[in-house]
């Protein structure tokens, strides 16, 4: 409706081309904003004028409720768990009796998690607050150290303490019976590593997460785990990463709830409006712009969405005054019916299988509460509500089903690998099974989820017992190549303060070739002595290239001593040419005029001053050439 038009004079046109209510774009945008993965819902909108079809709501109700899924036994949900050697799958909240007696879990992996379901499940975490890691109370008395560990220390009573530092507080984690207690911290030790992994795959996927919201639940969960983690190690850097990411996703939550508040102001701005047509269009601009903005965390989300639509639908409510009661009606009950198709579609792909069973019988209630949309409607709405809900139920059958197969597969992996002797790639196939494992999930049925676990730790138990008892005759082997390679690191630290720095650099050198050709250490150590080594080279490096430049500059010195002196000797030589070139031509003047008997004694005079002069002149010649080549060496 244009602005000179009246209330009441619009068309059947604007009718339909308004926004009434969420499109199939905007229905899938809607599942987009709230899974972070685009989900297509088709959402068929037809009105039916005839009278007739209001008497078909009731009988089509019946027909649906009579059609409504069956509940299908549900399978118990497990929770992740650590293991000592590897991390284990997680153990049931209620674990099966045990007549052996092993003190190992049972545990049933957790089903595996779709994309859709973990963002999900992460937005709803995302506005709530982080939980408080549990602290234990301070003991009454002061606790006495008795050992200093590296990232704890042990008490007078054998308890194992972690570090306090400013960003966590650490608290005892377990108590050292009998012994140096060494396996017991190497155990804690290790612990810390999965920690350490997780924090770097959750910075990964924020640094790669177009919506980084989605990871907030899970940086929020780690804070959790990692405060009560019975694990030794750098917790304070630790939670600086932690807090880094946390900072991250709050950022961007900010920003997007801000753009949110925006887009509200301009939507409450708008829906006084009598422009049906052109307003209904801007509302559908304006949808578009939300979906692109993103989650921000669903409580929020909740109340700004309300917001948003609360506007939207202030315009709508105004405009349907204009049109027929009963099609307000039916277009209520379609929209409400898409909005059930469109949170069972959410629904549909979610692994969470008990849950997600019980939120789809809640949204069968709610369908049979609704009302008749129209005749034509009703049946295109309920099969799509029917679908999405089938394709859970087929879903859980086929995955539980693979589940089973693949812990099979699994399990029989490990036994082919139990006598392996190639025990570093053995190791990490081991561990790669433990994580496929665990991304499984159940097979529905927990005597067989215990049946196949039990069969697979029982393989990589008897592989890691056997790596153990090879590492221990091998750490003998390792501390006797340790001496010799700590004896040559000490000799090249000695060479650093030698007086004779070049000497040093070859003799270092010597030393440094031996040590390669020693057999490797274990990985710390080898590293540490070759920190020590490479700070001791380059000390002696630089001590050589010292002593080189001043031997350097004592050699330029002599080069320009020889130059004066070459050029004395030519100067010297050059005026005794000089001198017995005058001589020569007196001897020839006497020799012209000379008596018979002189002759003879002129004439070898003449020769022997042709041949000095020839002399002295090669000789000139040569202290020339010799000073070129000197004075190319000389620098400037």
């Amino acid at each position: 409706m244009m602005n000179g038009e009246q209330p009441g004079e619009g068309t059947a046109e604007d009718v339909t081309t308004a926004f009434d209510s969420p499109t199939a774009d905007e229905a899938e945008a809607m599942v987009s904003e709230t899974l972070g993965a685009p989900e297509t819902v088709e959402i068929v909108a037809a009105v039916d004028a005839s009278e007739s079809d209001e008497a078909s709501d009731e009988s089509n109700a019946s027909s649906e409720e009579e059609a409504a899924a069956e509940p299908v036994a549900e399978a118990t949900e497990p929770s992740p768990t650590i293991d000592a050697e590897i991390p284990t799958p997680p153990s049931e909240p209620e674990t099966a009796g045990d007549s052996s007696g092993s003190d190992v879990e049972q545990p049933v992996d957790e089903v595996p998690v779709s994309v859709g379901a973990v963002l999900a499940a992460d937005a709803i975490a995302a506005s709530a607050p982080a939980p408080e890691p549990e602290v234990p109370a301070e003991p009454d008395t002061p606790v006495v150290v008795a050992t200093e560990l590296t990232w704890g220390f042990i008490d007078t009573e054998g308890r194992v303490h972690q570090k306090t530092t400013e960003r966590f507080r650490g608290r005892v984690i377990g108590k050292i019976h009998g012994g140096s207690g060494e396996p017991q911290i190497a155990e804690f030790e290790s612990n810390f590593g999965p920690l350490v992994k997780e924090v770097e795959l959750l910075e990964k996927d924020v640094s790669e997460a177009k919506n980084k919201v989605a990871v907030l639940g899970r940086v929020r969960k780690m804070k959790t785990t990692a405060g009560r983690s019975e694990a030794l190690g750098d917790f304070d850097d630790l939670f600086a990463r932690l807090l880094t990411l946390e900072t991250t996703v709050q950022t961007e939550i900010d920003e997007r709830r801000a753009a949110k508040e925006a887009l509200i102001t301009r939507a409450e701005e708008m829906k006084d409006s009598t422009d049906w047509k052109v307003t209904g269009e801007a509302y559908k601009a304006l949808f578009l712009e939300w979906k692109e903005v993103g989650a921000s965390g669903r409580e929020a989300d909740d109340a700004l969405w309300a917001r948003f639509i609360a506007a939207r639908e202030s315009f709508n409510t105004r405009r349907s005054e204009h049109f027929n009661q009963r099609q307000e009606q039916w277009e209520e009950n379609r929209l409400l019916k898409q909005d059930l198709i469109v949170r069972a579609h959410e629904l549909s792909t979610s692994d969470q299988w008990r849950q997600t069973s019980d939120a789809l019988r809640s949204l069968f209630d709610e369908w049979k509460k609704i009302g008749s949309a129209g005749r034509q409607s009703d049946e295109e709405l309920w099969q799509q509500f029917r679908g999405a809900q089938q394709h859970f139920y087929d879903r859980r059958a086929a995955t539980w089903e693979d589940g089973r197969k693949l812990k099979e597969a699994l399990c029989q992996r490990a036994e082919d690998l139990r006598e392996s002797t190639d025990w570093e790639a053995t190791v990490e196939e081991m561990k790669g099974m433990m994580a496929e494992w665990k991304t499984v999930g159940t097979t529905g049925k927990r005597d067989v989820d215990d049946a196949l676990w039990n069969r697979f730790r029982a393989a990589q138990n008897a592989f890691f017992d056997k790596r153990y008892a090879e590492a221990s005759a091998r750490e003998q082997e390792e501390r006797s190549k340790l001496q010799r390679k700590d004896e040559i690191t000490t000799s090249i630290e000695a060479l650093a303060y030698s007086s004779d720095p070049v000497a040093a650099a070859e003799e270092a050198a010597v030393l440094r070739a031996e040590f390669d050709t020693l057999p490797p250490l274990r990985k710390d150590k080898d590293e540490a002595l070759q920190r020590r080594i490479r700070k001791a080279m380059g000390d002696i490096r630089v001590n050589a290239a010292a002593e080189g430049a001043r031997r350097a500059v004592s050699w330029q010195g002599k080069l320009r001593e020889a130059l004066e002196r070459s050029q004395d000797q030519i100067e010297s030589l050059q005026q005794t040419v000089v001198n017995q070139e005058s001589t020569l031509a007196d001897v020839r003047s006497q020799l012209a005029s000379a008596s018979a008997d002189d002759t003879a004694a002129l004439e070898q005079q003449v020769q022997e001053l042709n041949e000095s002069i020839s002399y002295n002149k090669a000789e000139i010649d040569r202290l020339q050439g010799s000073m070129s080549e000197i004075q190319g060496s000389v620098e400037v």
